[in-house]
């Protein structure tokens, strides 16, 4: 199974603040952050894309438990559908 998980650059910045292990102040990680996403989506191999047939979850508004509990009813959704 295939799930792209994203999120807005405004909440992954949140997130890597309140992780609280950057030196970084807020507008500096938010720079950080979109430059090294552009860098990801624009490599010659290997680039940070959505697989076809993947299933996209925007988890910008998530907690961590919420993002796992959203993946495992996926699957087990997926598992029903093959008899499993």
């Amino acid at each position: 199974m295939k799930i792209y998980l994203d999120a807005e650059l405004e909440s992954r910045t949140r997130r890597r603040l309140a992780q609280g292990v950057s030196s970084l102040g807020p507008e500096a990680l938010r720079r950080g952050l979109e430059s090294r996403d552009e860098l990801d989506r624009s490599k010659p191999v290997g680039p940070l894309a959505m697989a076809p047939g993947a299933l996209y979850s925007d988890t910008s508004d998530l907690t961590i438990d919420q993002v796992c509990d959203r993946v495992v009813a996926e699957i087990r959704k997926k598992s029903n559908a093959f008899g499993s």
